[in-house]
């Protein structure tokens, strides 16, 4: 999962801080700031019991990957800022889910961060649904983040597998691999499943072999 990973790895006061450091400097000048507030609500929402998946152990994982292509971006703070409250909110089978998840982040903002920031910010949040390819650089970053683990070693992707699908069990397996092949058919489809040319290289031959092989699996 990465350094970062590592160090924070059940030491939610340690997540806190990394969240109060970007918040408060992207803050608007002179406003009281409301980052423990908000970093409370991000990381209370992200250890609620019915996420197996969409947890602090994934928050985690995309904020080390985060740290480790930060260097390659041009706003790295939208990045971290969008990774931070793209599963804020996450109800199994709710189709609005990035909407709503922007919506906290827009109350959260409100006086807090400046206007020409939370606009990107919270149209990426709503882009994490990956129905459509990326419109700026910084969707690309988000985008190819929330989708490394699919490039990790195959007995990684598949752990997420099991964790994903514990997430939904009142949905029949029939139905719930239908969509999941629909999805990971639609990514594989693709000319590149990752955006950016550091996640390309890093995740690209790995995620489309893990594909290929989870697909063949349950094609038996």
């Amino acid at each position: 999962m990465g350094e970062l990973a590592s160090d924070f790895s059940g030491n939610t006061e340690a997540l806190k801080q990394r969240f109060i450091t970007v918040w408060d400097r992207n803050l608007v000048p002179g406003c009281l700031s409301q980052a423990v507030t908000a970093a409370n609500v991000v990381i209370n929402k992200h250890l609620e019991h019915h996420r197996h998946y969409h947890n602090t152990r994934h928050l985690l994982f995309c904020l080390a990957e985060h740290s480790q292509a930060a260097s390659t971006m041009e706003e790295p703070d939208v990045v971290e800022l969008a990774l931070w409250f793209h599963d804020v909110i996450y109800i199994p089978d709710a189709t609005d889910n990035e909407r709503k998840s922007a919506e906290l982040f827009l109350q959260l903002a409100e006086g807090q961060l400046p206007e020409p920031l939370k606009k990107p910010v919270s149209d990426i949040i709503q882009a994490t649904c990956h129905k459509a390819l990326p419109d700026t650089q910084n969707e690309a970053y988000v985008l190819d983040i929330d989708l490394a683990s699919i490039g990790l070693p195959w007995e990684e992707f598949n752990r997420d597998n099991e964790a994903l699908r514990a997430e939904v069990p009142r949905i029949h397996d029939n139905l719930y691999y239908e969509g999941k092949v629909s999805f990971l058919s639609s990514l594989l489809a693709r000319e590149k499943i990752y955006c950016t040319p550091y996640f390309y290289d890093k995740y690209e031959a790995q995620a489309r072999g893990n594909i290929e092989q989870f697909l063949l699996s349950t094609a038996k």
